[in-house]
């Protein structure tokens, strides 16, 4: 196993680099990374029903969706997140969450944190979540891969992560949510993030026998970030993937009220049932039919055919139907 450093906080290249060591890197590759504020959702989630949309909007929180499975997480600052790719031989078990976990609980306890694995792929203390794996597998090679809230904003954490999932009806992976707790508090003696990563890194080469070091080649570099143009940056990879949904809405426009049904396909909006309305209105629903179920496209759509509403206003009503 060798170690690849990626001296990036952009969580587009950070969640790209994954799939390019998965299947364009024959060697087995450890990585340890911190990203800029984000939300990471899973692969078959359905984005918009796992997150407070109108709070990251207001604090240009970006998301961006992984290529394997389980729930949505909070990655930024406060908090590191690593990565395991390995090989499989024939006949071994792909998917262990035990084998990449326990060094991380090994690691905490050599710090004085008593903190076990709970239920599947999460790591606790005393009961409080502050780690969540996931895995991907493709072909032979493996990916196991989590993050460690170490002295994260909670609150921001948790309200980032405010969802409305009953609104929602869908086939898709929801996340199960639990009480989180970050691991500084828990520390013997206590450390600041670097040097809390810095000892991480060092117990993860000595347990796997990591003896070399290196960067992306510039010639990987290129092709990494054609990824994140082609992919990892587009709303159709983030938002649009999502599997197939309806959702219900209340939507309050000029002191009216409005019930609707929005059925969406790959992001699109392709039907609108309108479940109760006034008896006289000059308000539509149907113009949102065709659009992507986004923010920026329903309320560029409110500014075009409703100018009289305002930015304010189209900003309240566009929000209320996501």
């Amino acid at each position: 196993m060798i170690l690849i450093e990626k001296n990036s906080n952009d969580p587009y290249f950070n969640v790209a680099a994954e799939e390019f060591v998965v299947k364009h890197i024959q060697d087995e590759v450890f990585m340890l990374w911190k990203n800029n504020n984000c939300l990471v959702v899973g692969k078959h989630q359905n984005t918009i029903a796992e997150l407070n949309y109108p709070f990251l909007h207001s604090e240009n929180i970006p998301v961006v969706r992984r290529i394997s499975g389980g729930g949505t997480v909070f990655q930024g600052v406060g908090n590191i997140n690593y990565s395991f790719i390995t090989n499989a031989k024939e006949g071994e078990e792909k998917i262990n969450f035990k084998r990449f976990t326990h060094p991380v609980l090994q690691f905490l306890s050599s710090l004085g944190v008593n903190a076990e694995l709970m239920g599947k792929s999460s790591l606790a203390i005393n009961g409080l979540k502050f780690s969540g794996n996931a895995a991907h597998v493709h072909r032979n090679r493996s990916l196991h891969h989590g993050t460690m809230l170490f002295d994260a904003d909670l609150h921001l954490v948790n309200k980032s992560i405010e969802a409305k999932h009953d609104a929602y009806q869908s086939k898709a992976i929801l996340s199960n949510r639990a009480e989180i707790a970050n691991i500084r508090p828990y520390l013997h003696h206590d450390l600041k993030l670097e040097d809390f990563e810095s000892a991480f890194k060092e117990h993860i080469c000595n347990k796997f026998n990591i003896d070399l070091e290196r960067s992306f080649t510039n010639g990987e570099l290129e092709v990494l970030n054609q990824m994140v143009t082609d992919k990892y940056s587009k709303w159709e990879w983030n938002f649009g993937y999502s599997p197939d949904y309806s959702l219900k809405r209340d939507l309050q426009v000029n002191d009216q009220k409005y019930g609707l049904q929005l059925i969406v396909s790959k992001g699109i909006i392709q039907h609108i049932q309108i479940i109760e309305q006034p008896a006289f209105t000059t308000f539509y629903p149907e113009i949102f039919i065709g659009l992507r179920h986004s923010f920026n496209d329903i309320y560029q759509t409110l500014i075009e055919k409703y100018p009289a509403f305002g930015i304010q206003y189209a900003n309240q009503i566009a929000f209320q139907l996501l």
